[in-house]
């Protein structure tokens, strides 16, 4: 009987043993399912007995395991990293099927972290098109926005000011910057066209003082040499004011042509 107990005790641990050995190998297996690799050969775990087979699939999920880890953590970071790009630029999250690759591709397959890989490559692309695109176009408003003197005067007299109201407030401040700045907006597809929008605007608005300031200068020096008006009355409003496209600039021409037709009236009179 004691016999019969030490023999049924020791059937119990060689029974746990071949469980453990069935269990490790099969998590083993699966490792190597994950990252693409062929399944270990027949005959492993090598070895004499339970022990010994216990031991080498321990050492060979040490190994494995740490694999497993890095690239999980080397997934996960080019995934942050396409999150970041998507949600700067505005795009759709990609779904689980854009890196599921070619049907039974592993879950940590090299195949899953090239395309992953190649998706954040495109969006870095985009977001530096992207912002080369943003920072020419907000060059340009900058250099309208000086020649119209908006830093001083504001935007409030132009159209649909509201609208651009945070546009405006960003190109004052990269202006202000000068070529070091950066335009802080986003890169949605939104906002780059709002800015472009904005930079139209500005454009028109600056043709547009162009063409007045030209017709009532022209009108201006008609009505000096018409009306014969001394040297230094010419003089004195020329030095009253910049030489810019203001809206004091438009201000100061349309009351010096109020002041002349009005001269111009008296002396018919």
């Amino acid at each position: 009987m004691t016999c019969a107990s030490e023999l049924a005790a020791e059937q119990q641990i060689l029974e746990h043993a071949k469980q453990q050995v069935t269990t490790k190998l099969f998590e083993y297996t699966d490792y190597c399912a994950q990252l693409g690799r062929p399944p270990p050969p027949a005959g492993v775990p090598h070895g004499a007995n339970y022990t010994d087979k216990l031991a080498e699939l321990e050492k060979l999920l040490s190994s494995i395991s740490g694999e497993v880890s890095q690239r999980q953590k080397l997934l996960n970071t080019e995934m942050t990293a396409i999150d970041e790009l998507v949600s700067v630029l505005g795009e759709t999250p990609p779904g689980e099927a854009a890196f599921s690759g070619p049907s039974g591709t592993p879950h940590l397959s090299d195949i899953r972290l090239e395309l992953m890989r190649a998706f954040k490559k495109k969006l870095l692309l985009v977001r530096n098109e992207r912002t080369a695109e943003v920072n020419e176009i907000a060059a340009l408003c900058a250099q309208n926005m000086n020649d119209l003197v908006i830093a001083d005067e504001g935007t409030d007299s132009m159209a649909n000011a509201e609208l651009y109201k945070e546009c405006d407030a960003a190109l004052l401040q990269f202006a202000k910057s000068g070529s070091s700045g950066v335009l802080k907006i986003s890169l949605h597809e939104n906002s780059i066209a709002l800015l472009k929008e904005r930079c139209e605007c500005l454009q028109q608005e600056k043709e547009r003082r162009r063409e007045e300031l030209a017709k009532s200068g022209a009108e201006i020096a008609r009505l000096w040499t018409l009306l014969r008006i001394p040297q230094e009355e010419r003089e004195a409003f020329q030095n009253s004011f910049k030489m810019n496209l203001s809206l004091e600039t438009l201000a100061k021409g349309r009351k010096e042509l109020e002041r002349l037709n009005l001269v111009r009236s008296e002396s018919l009179g």
